[in-house]
């Protein structure tokens, strides 16, 4: 059997994505260095869509980040704002400013937990809603830990999309030379 992509190659191996049969110089010059597949010897066709999917979902993930420290920022900006036009102090305005920001981020985990007692309520799952009620207690706790981890994800998806990136544009010059 030869290689699916290079018909002059015998194939060493199937994809073990898609079994397509590959030659050694595919199983070689293929694949990703991180996620499900990593260090796989997938084909081209997986790689490319590895890759782009991977991008796909870590925009996503960036996005989502991005979005709670901007709202985040708005409140502590708007709040600072409106303090200084009180006539606070600059120290007043920003001490409200980051009590401010505390409590939207607060708000927004409590909302989510309460849609998780609910829904622990809904299954008559009661050992749920005490975890979840307990959760009440640690909520700032939990809104700092967010924001850290936010920021740390924006690192490391901006990190790992650098990755798929290297990997796509590898398959892209590749694809170029083909044609030419």
């Amino acid at each position: 059997m030869n290689c699916f992509f290079h018909q002059n190659y015998e194939a060493a191996l199937n994809c073990p994505k898609c079994s397509l049969p590959i030659c050694r110089d595919c199983a070689k010059r293929y694949g990703v260095p991180i996620g499900e597949w990593a260090d796989m010897p997938i084909c081209f066709r997986c790689t490319k869509s590895v890759a782009e999917t991977g991008l796909n979902d870590l925009d996503k993930s960036r996005k989502k980040a991005i979005a709670f420290l901007v709202l985040l920022s708005a409140v502590a900006i708007v709040s600072f704002v409106i303090g200084l036009a009180d006539g606070d102090p600059p120290l007043s305005a920003l001490m409200t400013a980051g009590i401010a920001t505390a409590a939207a981020g607060a708000i927004w985990t409590s909302f989510k937990i309460f849609i998780n007692i609910c829904l622990a309520a809904a299954h008559m799952d009661f050992g749920g809603m005490v975890v979840h009620m307990f959760s009440f207690i640690v909520v700032p706790i939990k809104v700092l830990i967010k924001i850290g981890e936010s920021i740390i994800l924006l690192v490391q998806v901006g990190y790992t999309m650098q990755i798929y990136l290297d990997v796509l544009e590898k398959i892209y010059m590749e694809e170029d030379d083909e044609d030419e």
